[in-house]
């Protein structure tokens, strides 16, 4: 019983950190779009927070034994990584 009670309470942890993350998309999205021209950098910020999200919906699967939950997340995880990779090298470098 206490692996199951650990287990959800590092899910109430995720989805915590996932909200979060979630309202700092939409703040980030916000000024983009304000300030597009004048600061790229947000580009990339918003694509890694984008991976954190992914990589946390990953481990939130894993604990939850569900295993293609899992395996799509990871994959997602791993093209977010690449556009954030590419889009630090577009826009910051």
């Amino acid at each position: 019983m206490d692996r199951r009670n650990t287990i959800i309470k590092i899910g109430h942890i995720l989805d915590g950190l996932i909200i979060a993350l979630g309202i700092a998309i939409v703040v980030l999205a916000v000024l983009i779009v304000m300030q597009s021209a004048k600061n790229k950098v947000l580009f990339v910020v918003l694509f890694g927070v984008e991976t954190l999200i992914n990589i946390a919906t990953a481990i939130k699967a894993r604990l939850a034994d569900e295993k293609l939950r899992f395996v799509v997340s990871l994959i997602i995880s791993a093209l977010a990584l690449a556009i954030t990779i590419f889009s630090f090298v577009v826009f910051v470098l």
